[in-house]
């Protein structure tokens, strides 16, 4: 009688054992996210002309794997500014400048992961005759505000685009003054690093000027880094 006891109430404890307390295969999904529109590189036509200076754009993207929210980023690359929108569906409809270089990104808010897209870059369609200057260049490396130690040449990296793929040419601006002199012109396209030496004991900041075939040009951030 004892014997039958016991195994019942093992039996019991097997029992809760497998039926809860550990985490659920829907605990373990990581989320996924692709943009879909507007695509990268692209000069943007979607959406309403609304006045000479304003369209819509129209955004989309593709998640899987237990998305509660979604954080859409759209950041202007010519002031940096970004505005966050927090929607709860793949898709969001803003109101933004013609004629604009836009980047975008979205992050998912799963139920226990965030998963962050890769960032793509378009133009709001301006007026018909719209000459698209290229894409501010994106800074790589060093990272904004990075600190280090070397005595050995710095290689700073970046990278450029345009909806025409016709960059001909970079300057870089680079310098310890915060409003860096031209460094060197004209560096050719088919590169997108330059080494630089520098000193201890000194931050220096740079940027990129990225020209067209047409003459066009944009500027990037400026970025600085720390050489301790």
């Amino acid at each position: 009688m004892k014997i039958n006891r016991a195994l019942f109430a093992i039996l019991i404890v097997l029992s809760a054992c497998g039926k809860g307390g550990g985490p659920s295969k829907n605990d373990d999904v990581i989320p996924t996210v692709t943009l879909v529109a507007p695509l990268q590189n692209e000069v943007c036509y979607s959406g309403a002309v609304l006045s000479d200076t304003v369209s819509t754009v129209d955004f989309e993207w593709k998640a899987t794997g237990g998305a509660d929210l979604y954080e859409l980023y759209i950041t202007n690359l010519l002031n940096s500014q970004v505005v966050k929108q927090t929607v709860n569906v793949a898709k969001y409809t803003a109101r933004l400048k013609r004629s604009t270089p836009y980047s975008w990104r979205v992050v998912v808010k799963g139920t226990t992961h965030d998963v962050e897209s890769a960032g793509w870059r378009f133009y709001v369609a301006g007026p018909a005759a719209t000459v698209y200057a290229p894409f501010p260049a994106e800074l790589i490396s060093p990272l904004q505000g990075e600190s280090m130690v070397t005595t050995y040449p710095v290689t700073l990296s970046w990278k450029g685009s345009s909806v025409s793929g016709n960059i001909a040419s970079y300057d870089l601006y680079f310098g310890t003054a915060s409003n860096p002199p031209l460094f060197k012109s004209n560096l050719s396209s088919a590169y997108s690093n330059y080494g630089v030496d520098v000193d201890r004991g000194h931050t220096y900041y740079w940027r990129i000027v990225t020209r067209d075939s047409n003459g066009a040009t944009s500027i990037s951030q400026l970025f600085q880094f720390n050489n301790r």
